[in-house]
This record gives C-alpha cells, structure tokens and sequence, in this order.
C-alpha cells in the first residue's frame, strides 16, 4: 500500500508551534557538544558581570581590554578607500595576487630565490582555518589513507579539520608536563620512527607561538629537527601552521622554522592566518602556500588546492585581502606594522612577567615558565575544577585543556596572557591562588 508520503500528499500530522512537520528526515539530526574555545566567548559574551575578563578567546587585547587595532590596517584602510571603491566583484580563485605574493616573501624571506622560480604557489583563502581546510581536503584526495599527526597539546579544531576530511589523526609528544618545555627527545622519538612503512603521514607543526602552550622550539632544535626530517621527507608532508608571525620574536625571527625546512630542500605547505598577526579576525584573510621541487609540482598542487577551495567558498574574501597586500607591498607601511609589534612584544612580556611576580608574591613558585614563553597564550596546570570556578565565582574566563594535564586532580588552563590588564591581573591571580 502507498503511504501519504509517497503519493505526495501532505500530511499534517506531527506538527509543532511553527507550523512545520517533524517527521521530515531533517527532524533526526543529532544534537553536537559545542566547540570548547567558542562556547567560553558565548558565555562570556551573555555575562552580566561587569569585572569580566575573557582569557580564552584568541585575540591581542589592549590595556584597555579593547581590540588592538594595528596603525598598519588604518592607514592601509585610508589608502585602499581612496584608491578603489568597495566593489563586490570576485576575487580570481587564487585571490588578491599582490596579498599572494606578499606573503610568500615573508614566509621564505624577500631575497628567497625559490619566491621567483615559479616552486612556491599561494592561495587566498578564509583565514587559517580555511587553508588548513583546502591542505587536508586536498591531500585526503590523493592519499585517502594518510595519517596526520599533531602535537600534544594542539589547537583543538586541528584535529576536527582533518578528521573532517576523512584522515586518521593521532597525537605527537610534545609539551613535557614537569619541565614545561618542549618535549624535544619525545617529538624526534615519535616522529621520527616509522611504524607504518609505505604510509604518508602528514605532520602539522606550529610555526611559533604554540597554542596553548607557549612553548617553542629554538633555533638549534629547529634546525636539528628539519636535518633529521630531511631523509624521510619521501613519506612525510610537513604542513606549518602560521598563525601568530610577528608575535613571538619578530617577523622574521618568527619565519626561522620554515626557511630551516625550505632551506634543506624540503617540500612544505604553509597555512598563514592574518587575524591575529593584522588583527583582520572578521575580515578572514589568510593563505594556503606551497614549496615544491619543480615549477610543474607546484602548479599541479595548487590546480589541485583550486578544486578543494572551489567546492569550499569559490572565491576569497576581497576587502581584508587588499588591506593586508598593501601592508605588505608598502615600505612604510611594512615599517608601520613593525612598530605595531614593538609595542605588542612590550605588553605581552610585561604581562607574562607580573603574572609569575604576582603569584610568587603570593606564595606560588609553580608557574616560572611562563616567563619564557612566546605569543599570546600559557598552559597552567591547576587543580581539577579551576576552570569552571573561576568562570562562576569570579567573572574569569578560560580554556580547559586536559591533553597534558589529565592526572586524577588536576587539568590544564590555557589563558591568553594579553587578556590580561593592569585590573584584572591582581584580581585573576587571587582567584587562581584561592585554587592552587
């Protein structure tokens, strides 16, 4: 017998308030947790409190608790308004060529020959996320059974990029939870050895400032690391995540990992974000770049990063790419943005430096490290709870990790050091001292 369904007719039954059926098939959607990282600004955001402060979410705050808006960006925005009107014309599926080229010089360095010799080919794309997207759609495509593998701990949404593209993920040691530095003997350990030969494996490495952690290779484990890697480099893509140049020690300080691996010859995708290097967070502009051995590998990548993009957003976004470009390509302006981050590196140490003063003042001798760390952010290890209690009891928000941290008692905090201010830092560490 056919079912009302099936002869077409409609069929009341099963309505709610609204009117619509919900017995459709888009009735049987399953309810997902929510992502750890966006929930805290939600909450955050629906606080009435007013000593607030938001130490999760991944922005450079001002003294003020304001947005830091880079003197680089206004005076691009003058010179980009005056010159084109607000078009809404697309983009080439590449993107902005000049934000493109740009970036590759400041990637692999201005007087890099390998910028010019047609083996290393860019794709704008929407922030970093986006260029992580396009890499793990893209390299799913040719090698369906490759595993990634990311550092432990590791931006969260890493793991979701890839694994939403259809690749095994499984972790890599990294963060040592008793010296608070990098892992260094267990990172070569595990990535070094081969325990399934004929396998692609993809490696994701964070180019500096490592979220959460803070804690960075230096130049010689960099170095090391990058000749060790050079002889498997026939079974391994090396992807960097780019996130935060200009926040550890410099532009080009900052770029030392990756010209390492360049330099020894070894094929690499590099996923560049803007949002916190240009503080462009809405405007999405990053970039998907590539180094290959020849011209005709490298355009063959990018043809095949097109596809991915093409079936993701078609084209990138116009506005916050023209912005950055010109940064980029103007002498003054690049000098501008320099001087932004003078000022930056200055607060971020001044803060990383009265948090450690502050609780050793107060008695707690534990957390020394962070003094060394690089970029915005510093995993604590606290007793279990101390997230959720400093959000309930004191207005004080932050980020659970228990990648590391995951004894009986204990988790890890991860806090973004430049949502500190000269207010709330005397008031974040009685709380947190309360706990410890």
């Amino acid at each position: 017998m056919q079912t009302a369904m099936q002869s077409g007719l409609h069929v009341p039954a099963n309505e709610d308030h609204s009117g619509l059926m919900t017995d459709s098939p888009l009735s049987h959607f399953e309810r997902l947790p929510g992502d750890p990282i966006l929930d805290v600004g939600r909450r955050y955001k629906a606080d009435l409190r007013s000593d607030k402060a938001n130490l999760g979410v991944g922005i450079y705050l001002g003294d003020d608790g304001s947005e830091f808006k880079f003197s680089a960006i206004r005076a691009a925005e003058v010179i980009v308004n005056e010159r084109t009107s607000r078009t809404a014309s697309y983009l080439l599926p590449t993107g902005y060529e000049p934000l493109c080229r740009g970036l590759e010089r400041l990637v692999f360095g201005r007087d890099n020959p390998i910028c010019s010799d047609g083996t290393v080919v860019s794709l704008q794309t929407l922030g970093g996320t986006g260029a992580l997207a396009v890499a793990a759609r893209t390299i799913q495509r040719k090698y369906p059974n490759a595993e990634v593998l990311i550092s432990a701990p590791t931006w969260p949404n890493h793991r979701g990029i890839f694994e939403d593209a259809g690749l095994e993920v499984r972790p890599y040691r990294y963060y040592h939870r008793e010296t608070h530095q990098v892992d260094f003997e267990g990172m070569k350990s595990d990535l070094f050895s081969e325990t399934n030969p004929g396998r692609v494996r993809v490696i994701i490495l964070h180019a500096c400032c490592h979220n959460p952690t803070g804690a960075d290779l230096n130049q010689t484990q960099w170095q090391e690391f990058a000749d060790g890697l050079k002889s498997r480099a026939a079974s391994n893509i090396v992807v960097f995540d780019n996130a935060y140049q200009g926040f550890g020690t410099s532009l080009e300080e900052d770029a030392f990992p990756i010209r390492a691996f360049s330099n020894q010859g070894i094929p690499l995708v590099v996923a560049v974000s803007l949002s916190k290097s240009m503080g462009l967070y809405g405007e999405r502009v990053g970039a998907l770049i590539a180094a290959l051995g020849t011209s005709d590998q490298a355009q063959s990548f990018l043809t095949q990063a097109q596809f991915s993009a093409r079936r993701i957003w078609s084209s990138p976004a116009a506005y916050g790419g023209r912005l950055a470009g010109e940064v980029l390509n103007n002498k003054d302006l690049y000098a501008t943005w320099e001087s932004d981050y003078r000022v930056i590196h200055k607060r971020v140490l001044a803060m990383r430096n009265s948090f450690v003063d502050r609780m050793n003042q107060l008695g707690i001798a534990k957390y020394d490290h962070v003094r060394n760390g690089q970029g915005l952010f510093a995993l604590l290890q606290v007793p279990d709870g101390t997230v959720e209690a400093l959000e309930k009891q004191h207005a004080i928000y932050s980020v659970r990790d228990t990648t590391v941290f995951n004894h009986p008692g204990e988790e890890g905090m991860r806090v973004n050091l430049a949502g500190l201010n000269s207010s709330s830092l005397p008031r974040f560490c009685q709380a947190l001292a309360g706990r410890v």
